[in-house]
């Protein structure tokens, strides 16, 4: 009878210790929720230029009326944790060292523009950091290396933040006859610009697409079983990730369709076996859809506001949805407001850089800073 009743104590005992396990489980790099940067590069466009724009689109260069602070100053000063950078390919250099934006702008007899590229860092060969071509290419980091070295620099300084998101738009499309016409990608650009990254940053100092699947036979299948490393297990570290959902990503994908091999995660369709993380920009009409993801253990990165609206009439609607969706990464091109507009500004409660996910984590303090 003794023998019995210990024996019914010790497992009592061994349930209670696995619930308070769960209970204080640390947390993974998924059950958190970080906010950064639309465009994280993109300066002001200069007053003359902006004013030639506005001659000719106003809506565009509405949409267009917003610039960044230098990314260290980002990641210090304001907490973002995810970067958006736009990639143009200049294998030969120069494509993009003479814009057309003050050649207009003196046309019209509008004040001159001081040289954006005082070092002549656009003559060389290399990836290229901008928006839109002759138009709107002012960037605090004006190539994709030296962007790389300013994230790198930071993160050397500054081990223990949580993993930052890069995510990088490959673009190639010209925007009419008459301006720069950019290089198209293909394989070799692809693969090039992997090389780029990894001649500033170690593979362990990245997260990727291998390090998730492991063994297993396909990346989503990895997600749905296992799911995410432990966030202080990946502390220090930074995830690569392509915005495209084109061509371009279709051809990211060709001969390894689940990432084998590769440095940035794509956003592709759920059952697709490199399905890990998703680029959803729309937490209103697919708030459904991301809080589902979620609770999956995918990652999402939504959207908090997009062309000045938000900012200019202090609309928090869509901020409000892309907080309650889970989305792990929040895009916003106002880390502080535009005062002259209002006090729409992107930040968690109390300055925290890093919060518990509202959706995949249960009896966590919203507004505990996990940084």
């Amino acid at each position: 009878m003794k023998l019995k009743y210990w024996a019914i104590m010790a497992c009592i005992s061994s349930l209670c210790s696995a619930f308070c396990l769960n209970a204080e489980q640390p947390l993974r790099f998924n059950q958190i929720q970080v906010i950064g940067t639309h465009n994280s590069y993109k300066m002001n466009i200069h007053p003359s230029v902006m004013e030639a724009l506005r001659q000719q689109s106003e809506n565009t260069a509405s949409s267009l009326d917003y610039g960044h602070v230098p990314l260290a100053r980002q990641f210090s000063k304001y907490g973002m944790r995810k970067i958006e950078l736009d990639v143009f390919a200049d294998p030969e250099g120069g494509l993009f060292a003479h814009p057309l934006g003050p050649t207009t702008a003196e046309e019209l007899g509008l004040p001159s523009i001081p040289d954006h590229d005082p070092h002549g860092l656009l003559e060389k060969s290399g990836f290229k950091v901008l928006h839109v071509p002759d138009i709107d290419y002012q960037s605090t980091v004006l190539t994709f290396v030296k962007a790389l070295q300013e994230v790198r620099d930071w993160s050397q300084k500054h081990s223990r933040h949580v993993p930052i998101l890069v995510m990088v738009e490959l673009k190639d499309r010209p925007i009419g006859p008459e301006y720069t016409q950019p290089v198209p990608f293909d394989r070799t650009l692809l693969m090039n610009l992997e090389a780029e990254i990894l001649s500033v940053f170690e593979t362990n100092d990245l997260i990727t697409p291998d390090d998730i699947r492991k063994n297993h036979t396909s990346l989503r299948e990895a997600i749905l079983t296992n799911g995410w490393p432990l966030l202080d297990d990946v502390r220090g570290q930074l995830m690569f990730a392509l915005d495209n959902t084109d061509a371009k990503r279709n051809l990211y994908l060709e001969g390894n369709p689940s990432l084998e091999g590769r440095l940035l995660f794509t956003s592709v369709d759920e059952g697709h076996p490199a399905a890990a993380w998703f680029k959803i920009n729309d937490p209103v009409l697919q708030f459904d859809r991301i809080q589902s993801l979620v609770r999956q253990g995918f990652m999402v990165r939504t959207r908090a506001d997009a062309d000045t609206v938000q900012a200019r009439i202090d609309d928090r609607s869509q901020l409000t949805k892309a907080l309650l969706s889970g989305a792990q990464f929040i895009s916003t091109d106002y880390p502080a407001p535009r005062t002259e507009w209002s006090s729409y500004a992107v930040r968690f409660k109390g300055g925290s850089v890093a919060r518990p996910n509202p959706v995949s984590t249960k009896n966590q303090d919203p507004d505990m800073d996990v940084e």
